[in-house]
């Protein structure tokens, strides 16, 4: 395990990816859990929604899958994921503000296709910066802080439901604010540092001249020496 951090810490790309997959999923996480809550608080209808939200959810993410090949080519991998992450988080500060289920069914099916690309372009991205024989390494060292971004900001955002009160409410600068959109702005912020970080680091990692090299590891082989 400590070969595999060495690996990830010694390669910009991949740094670059397991930070900002964990702060990711942490602002992900902050809202999947509290989708029922806000159907009834914020857009005052039945919970009976949550299963078409998930729809319009899981559709936007169809057409995110379909159309990453195409993107993956235009605009290259290390782009379309920092990108992605950002456009998912402000749409995720729009869906906090919906006030009707017909705004938030329209915006989380906008908010499956960045998602959807996200998830798409990390798979390639990490296949192509490591050596065959460190890939079940690295994605082991990876995943359980992924699991445990995930599993925390569950816990916190519902941890931060109770604190609050239902008739939670807040002005500023005469915009409202009540429990659970606050909630999901917080991810979205989150979110926001995780896609400005991303972006940041693509910049540089593609205005370096060696950003394609992988940093060496005794008795992993190379993906393009792997190949028969």
């Amino acid at each position: 395990m400590a070969e595999s951090w060495r690996f990830i810490a010694g390669s910009p790309v991949l740094r670059t990816v397991t930070v900002t997959l964990v702060i990711y999923t942490f602002g992900v996480g902050m809202i999947t859990v509290l989708e029922t809550f806000f159907v009834k608080e914020n857009l005052h209808a039945d919970a009976s929604w949550v299963g078409t939200l998930n729809g319009a959810l899981g559709a936007g993410s169809v057409v995110g899958a379909l159309i990453a090949p195409k993107l993956m080519k235009k605009t290259g991998n290390y782009r379309l994921m920092s990108w992605g992450v950002l456009i998912t988080a402000v749409l995720v500060g729009l869906f906090a503000r919906s006030s009707s289920v017909g705004v938030a069914v329209v915006v989380i099916g906008l908010i499956g296709v960045p998602l959807a690309l996200v998830n798409t372009v990390l798979g390639p991205i990490i296949l192509a910066e490591t050596p065959t024989g460190m890939l079940g390494r690295v994605s082991s060292a990876i995943n359980p802080l992924v699991f445990l971004a995930s599993v925390s900001s569950m816990l916190i955002s519902g941890l931060l439901a109770s604190a609050l009160s239902p008739r939670f409410s807040a002005t500023i600068l005469n915009v409202h604010f009540h429990r659970i959109d606050t909630i999901y702005l917080a991810g979205g912020l989150i979110m926001v540092c995780a896609g400005l970080y991303a972006v940041t680091r693509v910049r540089s990692i593609e205005a370096a001249p060696d950003h394609l090299a992988q940093p060496a590891i005794d008795g992993a082989v190379p993906a393009e020496e792997s190949a028969p």
